[in-house]
């Protein structure tokens, strides 16, 4: 914990250092200023949790400096040294939320007194705070789940910033999958599901109640994770269902799993999975996955239809590139029946087209998560199934990306360099986003940011706002001009969130940067 100390009284400042037992309190740094200028300096430079200043300095007081203090978001709690008692002050210490006034000269005990309640203060803000972090990401799944935030990019990196949630989560990719409980109470708690997670997944995990007997797990996966990584998922998953099944015998406990995708498809994810399940039938606890539905799952409603379904012969079609082939095929399937189709055969024809996708995919040694994703993105099982115009479309649609992942093959290391080059050519554009880098080498938001991540292994606002640091060095380095022109030309949005992100990544402000390092 840190305070700082600002008084234009040298002995003063002295005094409080050396006499106030600072280990006791908890205080690890005590920091001096002696005008509100250098209390500003030292703000930029170290995280301040206890501010003690003098109400009465030259040229500036305490009250505006406090005021600067909080125009500029910093959460210090706030003390005032005075010589006198002042209504005035108080009254206006009272807008400013200050924790107390000390009067001068300072004694030690009432100054310690003070001070323990300034930590307490501190440790409850910080409590408050990871409570509120904590509470607002098991928030913002619920809110994707359940439609409260729109999935859309811009409004999830809102909601990121505006809760102050880690830097990077929207860029990193997920494990979505679906835990459906059959439970003689229709009613499931989901603390042992919680229990059980916790021990058999180290990774970032999130368990989400979307009904009274659903949850939604998302897995938030490792940079750079082994193309084998999901098996190891499943099998977690599989350990998952058994252990619940032997604690609760008179339950059936059914996951449906989703390949990894971005953050912004998750409800799209839950969407596929919670529909999907309606169609599955099963005597026991298992995990099935949604990549690579099996046939004998299929509820009999879907499934009397399945045997006229050539999921063998598309699947050869797919690995020779005839995507038009697999087409007409399901077209002479519907022109083969009467005029009024029931949905199981339409659902027959959606999961078996699916299982031959994502068999291919798996053949071809590519990635599923583009087509994961842009089939979340866009995928209502039930209206695609519920007309053959639906079924043809999604059918069209999905055999277009497939074709566009499979030619694409390869090509990875080049849509990098492209991605890397529009990045830096377009680094002083405030609206730089995922949004105009993804139209720029025309895939799709969702899919760039888990697509960069994955064949560079850095999360993509890591890396523009890491060129933009780069650039800004340059700059303060090579040039005099003023650091509100410098975040103007490296597309920072304002000079302060400018001073915040470069002190962040260098541990200097940009005046101290210029000082040390300008030749």
């Amino acid at each position: 914990m840190t305070l700082l100390i600002v008084d234009d009284e040298f002995l003063l400042v002295q005094g409080v250092k050396k006499t106030i037992d600072w280990n006791a309190l908890g205080i690890t740094e005590v920091y001096e200023a002696y005008s509100a200028d250098q209390a500003r300096a030292v703000y930029e430079e170290h995280q301040i949790d206890i501010l003690l200043s003098d109400v009465e300095m030259p040229r500036e007081n305490g009250l505006s400096l406090i005021h600067w203090v909080k125009e500029n978001g910093y959460n210090s709690v706030n003390i005032l040294l005075t010589g006198h008692a002042n209504f005035d002050y108080a009254r206006e210490g009272i807008s400013l939320q200050i924790l107390d006034y000390v009067l001068k000269p300072i004694e030690q005990d009432s100054l310690t007194k003070v001070l323990k309640k300034a930590v307490e203060e501190v440790l409850s803000i910080k409590e408050e705070r990871a409570a509120k972090i904590a509470q607002a990401a098991d928030d913002l799944w619920q809110y994707l789940f359940d439609g409260t935030l729109s999935p859309d990019p811009d409004s999830i990196a809102e909601y990121i910033d505006n809760n102050f949630l880690p830097d990077g989560i929207a860029d990193r990719s997920y494990y979505y999958a679906y835990l459906q409980v059959h439970s003689p109470d229709d009613a499931f708690s989901v603390l042992p599901v919680k229990s059980i997670v916790g021990e058999l997944f180290t990774e970032h995990f999130n368990i989400t109640i979307v009904d009274r007997s659903c949850f939604m797990l998302s897995i938030c996966l490792p940079i750079n994770a082994a193309a084998d990584y999901e098996k190891g998922i499943v099998s977690r998953l599989s350990n998952v269902t058994e252990r619940l099944s032997k604690s609760y015998p008179n339950c059936k406990f059914l996951f449906y799993s989703f390949a990894d995708a971005p953050l912004s498809a998750a409800p799209y994810a839950y969407e596929l999975l919670a529909q999907y399940s309606k169609s599955i039938i099963s005597s026991e606890s298992k995990v099935i996955s949604i990549m690579n539905p099996e046939l004998s799952n299929i509820s009999a409603k879907t499934r009397e239809h399945s045997e006229r379904i050539e999921v063998e012969k598309w699947e050869q079609l797919l690995s020779e590139g005839r995507c038009d082939d697999v087409l007409l095929s399901i077209r002479g399937l519907l022109m083969q029946t009467d005029t009024t189709f029931s949905s199981g055969f339409l659902r027959s024809i959606y999961y078996g087209l699916l299982s031959a996708v994502f068999a291919v995919l798996s053949q071809k040694n590519c990635s599923p998560t583009r087509i994961s994703t842009e089939m979340a993105r866009t995928a209502d099982p039930r209206s695609i199934t519920s007309s053959v115009n639906g079924l043809i479309n999604w059918a069209k649609s999905l055999l277009r990306t497939f074709s566009d992942v499979t030619a694409d093959s390869g090509n990875e290391e080049n849509t990098v360099l492209q991605i890397k080059q529009f990045i830096k050519d377009h680094l002083s554009d405030a609206d730089l986003s995922r949004t105009t880098i993804a139209e720029a080498v025309h895939i799709s938001p969702d899919y760039l940011s888990y697509f960069f991540h994955k064949e560079s292994g850095e999360v993509l606002s890591s890396y523009v706002n890491g060129e933009r640091i780069a650039a800004a060095k340059k700059l303060l380095i090579n040039s005099q001009v003023s650091s509100q022109e410098i975040a103007e030309k490296t597309g920072f949005s304002n000079v302060s969130y400018f001073h915040k992100q470069f002190k962040k990544a260098t541990g200097l402000t940009p005046n101290a940067y210029r000082s040390e390092f300008k030749k």
